[in-house]
């Protein structure tokens, strides 16, 4: 976090967000509970080191290609909301519908509960293989609350908790990786070759267990999405230059989340292969959920085996700990930005901010409606998990629902991605040359003079004015005075570059895509769960939850249709700037009651807003319903 104000001092210190704080907002949602529980299982489920190793490292690419697909999409639209934005500027036509089904899809599922509950869990270790589901529900509550109001009332403390608590994840999982091969040159006298890697093979294990272990990897890689929640808010160099599209923001996004997803996947990595090295086959399926202690008791030479457990149960609750203060702080601000456009019920009431921790971006306070109505789901959420036969199920279900819903949206933008690039390269260009001519200062982005996108934006630049002796006044002539060889090298180099930049994208894209399709099939197969019992509750359930609360939200967006006054296409335009963040539709409702909060549509005039065209609005950019007939 830095705090920066307005030149000359008028204003009071503002939070911005820097790209090390973005990158702990990755870690604290990426590197959860779930990568102390999951390794054991994965290994059972294929019965085979190497092909489980193999395992993580596809679910690095695929965590990359996810970033690369969503930073891309930031760089056309660097603003807070993530999906939110980018649907809609994707998919336009029809109207809301989208956007409404993922706004009442992440509303509902993007609750840190699961994570509040495995704090509940794990804070009281001796009792986690018998927890008490009132005694977990009533801590998870409690850490909620506090949270939330941290959030609320002292953002810089919340911040601080989250670079924090990302810090501390990295570092234990570096100790434990690095006692592991220590252990390993201690009692062997040298670190030995991949033993029983290959040997541990079952050949007889069904495609269904190795699908459900890919799942499970997967699984583990989630939380890379939410750089791009609070894009607004990432420190761009504002505090010399105000300016919607800066490139410094764009550039500390993606420094932050690379960095990010690249320490994660290592980790996950040498964590997964130095277990596999210490442990035979057998010892691994025995350990399953112990494992992590098995592992520390081992390289850390603990005596006591409850005191390991100690140790291990309270490391898994304060990263427990970093998701719920890392979630809440980014999806308060997505839900605040969903209020603002007023999709949700009661909009005037979540769309507030506070007076406490002024963001450098929008100048706005935390956002108190975000975090009311998010505060609200969770403890709903965690009231519900009483009634579960296990409540150490219940994580897994909530984070089941949010990680099957996004893979579903997360397949529209892959397509957008893979078939409509231009249409996203054509609005990060505009981001770059206006971000490269700014209104009112001195030009503020990363890129030098001399790149070819931004070279005609920088010709009072002292360094294009020392090149100018370069440029021939010859029209039949070059555009510099190289030789030949020159100019085919540098045009071949330009060739090589493009057709890599093409290739990696298509790859990339191609990963994206059919990763979230496998995440969307997997639960439709019937599986048990990783140790072989039978699951209490069916995998079916969670595509058929979250598949309704997306059909919800879009019979919500034709009820917003039906019932509206006035729509509006707001272009963004003021005082003759245009500022692209405020692009979109801008819903007028008449004063609703519960008399009148329902009429019959009128079909025609539903239809025609179906069919409406942002680009194609009149001059006013109103659009009004015909009179109801229906009298």
């Amino acid at each position: 976090m830095q705090e920066t104000g307005l030149v000359g001092g008028e204003s009071p210190a503002r939070i911005t967000v820097s790209s090390w704080d973005v990158a702990c907002h990755v870690i604290n949602q990426t590197i959860g509970w779930r990568i102390f529980i999951s390794p054991a299982f994965v290994v059972a489920l294929v019965e085979n080191k190497l092909f489980a190793t193999l395992l993580w490292l596809v679910g690095g690419f695929y965590a990359f290609s996810c970033i690369y697909t969503n930073l891309e999409y930031s760089s056309a639209w660097p603003f807070n909301g993530g999906e939110f934005v980018f649907l809609p500027r994707m998919f336009p036509r029809p109207p809301l519908v989208l956007m409404c089904s993922f706004a009442w899809f992440f509303v509902t599922f993007s609750t840190p509960a699961a994570s509040s509950l495995v704090f509940g869990l794990h804070v009281v270790a001796h009792e986690f293989h018998r927890p008490d589901a009132w005694r977990t529900a009533y801590i998870a509550s409690a850490l909620i609350l506090i949270i939330f109001w941290v959030h609320y009332a002292l953002p810089r403390l919340g911040i601080f908790v989250n670079r924090a608590t990302a810090a501390f994840k990295v570092l234990f999982l570096l100790v434990l990786i690095c006692a592991g091969l220590v252990y390993l040159i201690i009692e062997r006298h040298s670190v030995p070759f991949f033993q029983g890697f290959a040997t541990d093979f079952g050949a007889g294990v069904p495609a269904k267990n190795k699908a459900l272990a890919l799942f499970l990897v997967l699984y583990n890689y989630q939380g890379w999405q939410c750089a791009s929640y609070i894009a607004s808010e990432v420190d761009g160099g504002e505090e010399l230059c105000h300016i919607e599209n800066s490139q410094f923001r764009v550039a500390a996004l993606k420094y932050g989340a690379y960095s990010a997803v690249t320490a994660v996947t290592v980790l996950y990595l040498l964590f997964n292969i130095v277990m596999l090295w210490l442990f035979n086959f057998e010892e691994i399926i025995q350990g399953k959920y112990a494992m992590t202690v098995i592992y520390t008791v081992k390289v850390l030479s603990v005596k006591n085996h409850g005191a390991a457990l100690f140790l291990i149960s309270l490391c898994i609750a304060a990263s427990a700990l970093g998701s719920i203060v890392s979630s809440s702080y980014t999806n308060s601000r997505v839900i605040r930005k969903i209020a603002v456009k007023r999709i949700l019920p009661f909009y005037e009431v979540f769309q507030t901010s506070s007076t406490y921790g002024e963001s450098g971006w929008d100048k706005k306070g935390t956002p108190r409606g975000g975090l009311m109505l998010l505060t609200l789901i969770a403890l709903t959420a965690i009231a519900a998990s009483v009634f579960f036969h296990d409540c150490r199920e219940v994580p897994f279900i909530i984070d089941g629902f949010f990680f099957y819903g996004h893979s579903i949206f997360a397949i529209f933008l892959g397509i957008g991605f893979l078939f409509n690039y231009n249409h996203i390269k054509t609005h990060r260009l505009q981001h770059e040359e206006s971000a490269s001519r700014p209104q009112s200062c001195e030009p503020q982005t990363p890129f030098p003079p001399d790149t070819p996108m931004l070279a005609n934006s920088h010709r009072g630049n002292s360094t294009t004015q020392s090149r100018e002796h370069l440029v021939s006044n010859d029209p039949e002539e070059p555009l510099y005075n190289l030789n030949r060889f020159e100019s085919f090298r540098i045009s071949m180099r330009r060739l090589r570059e493009g057709i890599g930049l093409v290739a990696l994208r298509i790859l990339a894209g191609v990963l994206f895509v059919s990763g979230n399709i496998f995440i969307v099939v997997i639960p439709l197969v019937p599986t048990r769960n990783p140790d072989g019992t039978s699951r209490h509750i069916r995998t079916w359930i969670v595509p058929v939850v979250v598949i309704s609360t997306c059909c919800v939200g879009a019979l919500a967006a034709l009820y917003i249709l039906t019932i509206c006054s006035s729509i509006k296409f707001d272009r963004g335009l003021r005082d003759g700037i245009t500022f692209r963040h405020r692009l979109g539709w801008i819903l007028e409702f008449p004063d609703l009651n519960f008399s009148n909060f329902w009429k019959p549509p009128h079909w025609r005039a539903l239809w025609e807003r179906l069919c409406l065209d942002e680009n194609k609005l009149p001059e006013k950019n109103i659009y009004r319903a015909p009179p109801s007939n229906s009298s």
